[in-house]
């Protein structure tokens, strides 16, 4: 037997990459903005009469590198984590105090680290048991490789032992 299976994406109106699969959205009469991951455009997604429209809008994201760190251990265990920042954020706060407030208090090192669960004195959603220490812009780094160990890898070694925040 033979299936044939077919994926919609839609395209970023920015650079032409693929920018996210739609098929979950088809047929819904829905607004949406999503964020293209080759060039981090937003772009409005409007769902009407089985079709979409999509237009570049205001605003990027920011692929960011981000330093974590578990205490307390016997030495303190770092984190390496991509992030994002967005250029249409609130002006009364810094990048650092948002991304302290999203991985100290918004989310749980599940959804960041990727592990099937994290697991902390009877809690399966343990927010703040990881610190956040700083970030930095992705560009600021060299380009990573497909293979490694390569300059974008020493980097990010250099980046935890203290260098990161310069």
């Amino acid at each position: 037997m033979i299936v044939q299976r077919t994926t919609t994406y839609a395209v970023c109106p920015s650079c032409g990459a693929d920018a996210g699969i739609v098929d979950h959205l088809l047929g819904m009469t829905i607004q949406t903005s999503w964020y293209c991951d080759a060039c981090g455009q937003r772009y409005h997604l409007d769902f009407v009469n089985g079709g979409v429209e999509i237009t570049v809008a205001l605003g990027r994201k920011i692929t960011t590198v981000n330093l974590l760190v578990l205490r307390p251990q016997n030495k303190p265990v770092y984190f390496v984590v991509e992030g994002m920042r967005f250029e249409e954020g609130r002006d009364n706060e810094s990048v650092e105090e948002r991304a302290r407030y999203f991985y100290e208090e918004h989310s749980c090192p599940t959804n960041w680290l990727q592990p099937n669960v994290v697991y902390f004195d009877g809690d399966s959603d343990p927010h703040g048991l990881i610190e956040f220490v700083a970030t930095r812009d992705d560009a600021t780094f060299p380009p990573d490789e497909p293979v490694g160990p390569n300059d974008h890898d020493e980097a990010l070694l250099e980046a935890k032992i203290g260098r990161f925040s310069e």
